[in-house]
């Protein structure tokens, strides 16, 4: 009787052990957020921190405020720079509200009688030219959910690039309205830029010099006042 009393004792116990391992074990994935609650497929996904570097070449028009030619452009406390890849896998670079940073925007100055300069902008890419016919879709060239490009979603290499569009945002100089400028690369009249992903961990994103932006103020309608040549490239590393 004791022997049998014994051994119900000892496999309570280890059913009590056993119940404890797999809880706690069930508590580690649940509060990891590297699991599949936190970023692997069919999980919750996150905004992915980022560094983007401008080549500042001498034709360029988009470029950064740097004089040395290699300031990338990061999220760091208190410099109040946004650059980081979206929910959606689309690039978002913004130094709207920074006091440290800033981006050129070299414009024709015979465009909408607007001259650009160094100044606050919010570059974001759009969705893909999916069908090759060189125009965005209306909810690509919004950057709507689902039709975004997803940078993180490219297969590597060169023969793998992407036609995409692109936004940069920028305030009218001494408006008090809120009233902004926009340069789209969004197809048709205006031109895409190419966006390559170079590796697992790094992307290109280029407009030529033939890659005309439409540019668009606020309040004014849709309807472009003037095409003009930006070229830059971009570097995007994770």
């Amino acid at each position: 009787m004791f022997v049998k009393n014994r051994n119900k004792t000892v496999g309570l116990c280890v059913m009590v052990v056993t119940a404890c391992l797999v809880l706690a074990t069930l508590w580690a994935v649940l509060a990891t957020p590297e699991t599949a609650l936190g970023g692997k497929p069919g999980g919750k996904k996150q905004e992915i921190s980022v560094s983007v570097t401008f080549r500042d070449g001498t034709d360029d028009r988009v470029k950064s405020d740097c004089a040395t030619g290699d300031c990338p452009y990061t999220r760091e406390r208190g410099n109040k720079v946004k650059a980081f890849i979206g929910l959606g896998g689309q690039l978002r670079l913004g130094t709207w509200d920074s006091t440290v940073r800033s981006i050129l925007l070299n414009i024709p100055a015979s465009a909408c009688t607007l001259q650009g300069g160094f100044g606050h902008a919010n570059l974001v890419t759009l969705g893909e030219d999916t069908d090759d016919d060189g125009v965005l879709t209306p909810e690509g060239l919004e950057g709507d959910i689902g039709h975004r490009l997803d940078l993180l979603a490219m297969d590597t290499g060169s023969d793998n690039s992407k036609k995409a569009g692109l936004r940069i945002t920028f305030p009218v100089p001494d408006n008090k309205n809120g009233d902004h400028w926009r340069l789209i690369f969004g197809g048709g009249d205006a031109g895409l830029v190419t966006v390559t992903r170079v590796s697992d961990s790094e992307w290109t994103i280029e407009a030529g010099v033939d890659d005309l932006a439409a540019l668009v103020r606020s309040g004014q309608g849709q309807e472009p006042c003037d095409h003009v040549s930006m070229p830059f490239l971009i570097t995007v590393v994770k």
